[in-house]
């Protein structure tokens, strides 16, 4: 569903008809990709290595990109990752 609604709203290099799941490990670690280059979130004085396109999924891309985040970074939405 979450691809469908990305490239419904014009999201671009999403797999059609293909579920891919994210890990916990991996769900962390573009939630941090995307605080550090596109929030500013832990700013070091080297910029990112890579664009955020390819360290990011396109369908979670989309939907980190349109998902308030209220007075802070999205640290702490994690929780019962590890219980699947």
């Amino acid at each position: 569903m979450l691809a469908d609604q990305a490239v419904l709203a014009g999201a671009r290099d999403v797999p059609p008809g293909v579920a891919m799941p994210l890990t916990a490990d991996e769900y962390r670690r573009s939630i941090s990709e995307y605080e550090h280059t596109e929030l500013g979130v832990y700013v070091t004085s080297k910029p990112p290595e890579k664009p955020i396109e390819e360290l990011v999924p396109p369908d979670f891309l989309w939907l980190l990109a349109r998902t308030p985040r209220g007075s802070g970074p999205f640290s702490g939405n994690d929780q019962g990752l590890d219980q699947a």
